[in-house]
């Protein structure tokens, strides 16, 4: 007898999460934030932040996508820093 998610938590209690990464588009470490990221999705509200729109691996479809592509970056951190879902 186990604990069941039937009763999930609502999406404003839990806490947040963003992951920033270039792409999804094959590599080690883009496997493994994808794996990371289906183990974490009932616990968080997760939001993945990537530099390119390639996507290999899969993600969950609960998970918030924000492609904001590398000119962003051009801006200073300042700018960088003020993109909504990281205040």
């Amino acid at each position: 007898m186990g604990f069941e998610r039937n009763d999930r938590i609502e999406m404003a209690e839990l806490k947040k999460v963003t992951f920033f990464i270039n792409s999804l588009e094959g590599g080690g470490a883009e496997r493994v934030l994808s794996t990371l990221l289906f183990a974490l999705q009932d616990d968080f509200q997760i939001h993945l932040v990537l530099l390119k729109d390639a996507k290999v691996y899969p993600i969950p479809s609960e998970i918030q996508v924000h492609v904001i592509g590398s000119r962003l970056l051009m801006f200073g951190p300042l700018k960088f820093l003020s993109i909504p879902i990281i205040q």
